[in-house]
């Protein structure tokens, strides 16, 4: 008997759980049709099914596109901080840390210069006894102006004697002895210019190399003081330094990045857009329009804006593609760093003449369903001109006409509805789509 009780049990069970079903189905067959309550008798009679379906009218407009996406900030005006010489830091700026700010000519640290001081010293002395040897050049070379001028005048001296000597010689009253002692006098006097001369040309020569010593002593200390320069690194820009700064101690080799300044005043973000969105920001002629972009912080939702600048090459592992590069001009706040996410709304040039309708109203084929004559739904074919996530732009009809704002797989052309304006509608759309 036992099989028996629990044999009728399951059976109510079963029965009770197909009673509560039922009443829940009809609960939703009368929410999604109302036109087959008991109110709507005639229309029951009549046999026709009229779901309640929310439309909306077409409206003609003008509207102006907004493209959207993300972008990384990036600051183009990069210096590594390199310094020219090998050696160990001997002094660093207290202020050298990361994220610090510096002014262009700023010093970040200094090398060990022992070296290049006692080169500098070398180079002087080097210098001073270059210098003190041309001056007893010139000094020398200033008496011998005078020097072939007394023997010129000695000269001038044996030749007026040699005169007289010819002369008392014609009368017969001078020797032939003192004719002759005038004559080698005369030729002694000449020796003694040309060596006067020659002496004084070969101390203009000696001037010359002298001079020529100088000089290269000059420029050995000048070369030697700007090897001490380069044992100091300075900031080459103004901006905020980035990276790890090195510390007393640490040994450095030339051409080795000890960080970088990064100048954040211009930020500048690349737009990955296609082809297509591209051409959107050119006039007629190719050329970029200087629209504005406006960029969004999402940590703490503050605003910028910046202007489209040019457009580049982005290379990719595959191939090359153009992007849009935006350009914003800060002042020292730094507002924006580099590396940040953004995200950015362009406003394209405004569409005439165009309506807007709700994504979900139009089909793959471009089609929407217009509300015919006696509340039939029909097909009418639209011109696409956008499509933008959830909505959809289209050429204006000529006349307008309401459409449904949400196609089901329950709605089709013929269908007779129930239309409902607005968005009141979706509560029992959603109860028709559930009771398919």
């Amino acid at each position: 008997m036992r099989w028996m009780t629990r044999l009728v049990v399951a059976v109510a069970i079963t029965l009770a759980a197909g009673w509560v079903a039922y009443g829940q189905v009809r609960a939703l067959y009368v929410a999604a049709f109302p036109a087959e309550s008991d109110s709507a008798a005639p229309a029951r009679r009549s046999g026709e099914r009229r779901p309640v379906v929310g439309v909306a009218q077409t409206v003609r407009t003008d509207f102006t596109p907004v493209t959207r996406g993300f972008a990384r900030t990036t600051a183009p005006r990069r210096v590594a901080v390199v310094p020219r010489l090998d050696g160990w830091v001997a002094r660093v700026s207290p202020d050298l840390r990361d994220g610090a700010a510096v002014e262009q000519g700023d010093i970040l640290f200094v090398l060990d210069a022992r070296e290049a001081e006692e080169a500098i010293e070398t180079a002087r002395i080097a210098l001073a006894r270059s210098q003190a040897e041309l001056g007893s050049v010139v000094q020398k070379l200033a008496g011998t102006d005078a020097i072939i001028a007394r023997e010129e005048a000695i000269l001038a001296l044996r030749r007026e004697e040699l005169a007289r000597m010819e002369d008392l010689r014609t009368r017969g009253s001078g020797t032939a002895q003192q004719r002759d002692t005038a004559r080698l006098s005369v030729l002694t006097a000449e020796g003694a210019v040309e060596t006067a001369r020659a002496d004084q040309e070969a101390l203009r020569a000696d001037r010359r190399v002298a001079e020529l010593a100088v000089e290269e002593a000059e420029s050995a200390l000048a070369s030697a003081e700007r090897a001490l320069d380069d044992y100091t690194v300075v900031a080459a820009q103004s901006g905020i330094i980035r990276g790890t700064p090195p510390v007393v101690g640490d040994v450095i080799t030339s051409g080795t990045d000890a960080g970088e300044i990064v100048d954040e005043t211009v930020i500048e973000l690349e737009l990955a857009l296609a082809g297509a969105e591209i051409a959107r920001f050119q006039d007629t002629s190719g050329a970029l329009l200087a629209s504005p972009v406006l960029l969004t912080r999402s940590s703490d939702g503050r605003s910028f804006t910046a202007r489209l600048d040019r457009l580049s090459i982005a290379e990719t592992e595959e191939s090359e593609q153009q992007v849009l590069i935006a350009r914003l001009e800060q002042d020292r706040c730094p507002c924006l760093t580099s590396g940040e996410f953004l995200s950015f709304e362009i406003a394209e040039p405004p569409l005439k003449d165009v309506a807007v309708l709700p994504a979900t109203a139009l089909s793959a084929a471009g089609t929407v369903l217009r509300v015919g004559e006696d509340d039939r739904l029909v097909e009418e074919p639209v011109t696409v001109l956008r499509r933008m996530n959830d909505l959809v732009v289209i050429a204006a009809p000529d006349a307008p006409f309401a459409y449904v704002e949400k196609r089901l797989p329950q709605l089709g052309a013929g269908l007779r509805i129930r239309p409902e304006l607005g968005r009141e509608a979706w509560a029992h759309r959603a109860a028709f789509q559930h009771a398919g």
